[in-house]
């Protein structure tokens, strides 16, 4: 493995730390610039975002997953939490329509 793939490792699991300890703050700084340093990576937006929405910024969220989700590649648990993610966010929003077209891909 190379240094960067090694980084990128390194990088989600100590997301997946603070995540599942719901420091978010920690947690969006780290995916952020995680999502600069390596743009192709669908995982940082993802856990941007998610941090963005804990924190009540729900427009910018959807950005962010919007921006991420061009990166997807296959149908992978990643993919069902993005769109879980969305529709949680269109739920909030009062996007019924939205909240169903994202809720169907998460099947």
């Amino acid at each position: 493995q190379s240094d960067a793939q090694d980084n990128v490792q390194e990088k989600i699991r100590t997301l997946t730390e603070w995540i599942e300890h719901e420091d978010w703050n920690n947690a969006y700084l780290m995916a952020f610039e995680a999502m600069e340093e390596f743009p192709l990576q669908p995982f940082f937006y993802f856990i941007t975002a998610r941090a963005k929405w804990a924190m009540g910024k729900n427009h910018e969220a959807l950005e962010l997953l919007e921006s991420g989700e061009f990166y997807l590649l296959e149908d992978d648990a990643l993919s069902r939490e993005y769109y879980e993610l969305f529709a949680e966010i269109h739920l909030e929003l009062g996007n019924e329509a939205a909240y169903q077209t994202y809720l169907k891909k998460t099947h």
